[in-house]
């Protein structure tokens, strides 16, 4: 997990307010602190009375980095961490299933988080409005390549 975020921080400017904001988070991870105090650092940085507090970029980077480290490698964990730290739930949800997802493979998913979608995945997206699972996997797999 830790080369996953070290990874994302390779391609943010090493200058910016946001390596700042996840290095933070990566260091309080570091120093043995928890999700929650992890948490309470953020939303002492960050808060919905602060202007653009809550839908800030770094405040949910925040968000994401402490539950893809506080996870433990976990699916459904590490979701969990990433709405329970609340700001914008349904991204970072899904943010952090989906790198979590990918870096544990379709094995490391409890059947509870996908039957319900049947291996389809209904989008807003021209010409993908229902989209198979496996195919937009391959796809996927492709452009990594």
């Amino acid at each position: 997990r830790l080369r996953i975020v070290e990874a994302g921080l390779s391609v943010i400017p090493e200058k910016s307010r946001m390596t700042r904001d996840v290095r933070k988070v990566l260091d309080l991870y570091k120093s043995g602190k928890t999700a929650d105090e992890i948490m309470e650092v953020i939303h002492t940085d960050y808060n919905e009375h602060t202007e653009n507090g809550w839908c800030y970029t770094n405040s949910n980077a925040m968000v994401v980095t402490m539950a893809i480290l506080c996870g433990d490698g976990d699916y459904a964990k590490s979701i969990c961490l990433a709405v329970q730290a609340c700001f914008d739930t349904d991204c970072n949800g899904a943010t952090v299933g989906s790198v979590i997802g990918m870096m544990n493979g379709e094995s490391g998913i409890a059947p509870e988080w996908t039957a319900p979608f049947e291996r389809k995945l209904s989008t807003t997206i021209e010409g993908y409005n229902l989209v198979d699972a496996d195919e937009l996997a391959e796809m996927t797999a492709k452009l990594v390549k």
